[in-house]
């Protein structure tokens, strides 16, 4: 009697066969993301001060290391910009720049794990070290933000001269110089700390001294080499 349940067919061993593989290529598909999470956690466990790190879109420099959080710096600016839309608004907390950088962190620059890495700091208004003027009253919380004049001295180099004249041109000038992103050219960088008065904004210059006095923080922004606004140079506290 002829058997008319053939298990062990050609066309039976071959679907099995495609089963198998893709089954293989599952397995080796979750393994992969699996080792690519545990090198991710061991990057980011090992930090030290003076690494240079992809997180999101961009290079960053480990600025600072604490018993859970890394303080990161970004290596270039990410975007140029007026400092505020007006003079009215050019405090901290209400800068076009902060506003844009809050927008930024939740873009496609950054991926959900990332985004969950950024830890919320409250940010005081930073008086100015020279001219003695603080520009606000109220404190801001903040996953991304722009550093302080004293925040730079302080992981930059520091010769004692903050606060004594209305320029910072000492020995760590070249410690704050950065590339622009797209062209080449030393580029200016924004800083959060208090202008001279209210509409002028600190910036490092692209020989990197601090100009604690400021520059016009709405339009007209002067140009700078290369025709260029200054640039956004973000600061973040992550998880370690």
């Amino acid at each position: 009697m002829q058997n008319t349940h053939q298990t062990n067919t050609p066309k039976t061993r071959l679907i099995a066969l495609g089963f198998l593989i893709i089954l293989s290529v599952l397995a080796l598909s979750l393994l992969s993301c699996s080792s690519k999470k545990t090198t991710e956690q061991e990057t980011f466990e090992k930090l030290n001060v003076g690494d240079i790190i992809t997180f999101g879109a961009y290079q960053w420099k480990v600025l600072d290391v604490k018993s859970d959080r890394a303080l990161i710096l970004a290596e270039r600016s990410i975007g140029e910009m007026r400092y505020s839309t007006s003079d009215s608004m050019t405090k901290w907390r209400t800068s076009a720049v902060r506003t844009w950088l809050q927008e930024h962190l939740a873009s496609n620059a950054f991926n959900d794990e990332e985004r969950t890495r950024a830890i919320e700091v409250i940010n005081k208004p930073d008086p100015n070290p020279y001219y003695d003027y603080v520009d606000d009253d109220q404190d801001v919380r903040d996953r991304i933000f722009l550093l302080t004049a004293k925040e730079v001295v302080q992981y930059f180099g520091d010769s004692g001269q903050l606060g004594t004249s209305a320029n910072l041109n000492d020995q760590y000038n070249a410690n704050r110089i950065i590339e622009h992103s797209t062209i080449d050219e030393d580029h200016v960088w924004w800083l959060r700390t208090s202008g001279r008065s209210l509409g002028f904004q600190p910036i490092v210059t692209h020989i990197g001294v601090i100009y604690l006095g400021g520059v016009p923080a709405a339009p007209p922004t002067p140009d700078y080499p290369g025709n260029t606004r200054p640039g956004v140079r973000p600061a973040m506290w992550i998880k370690m």
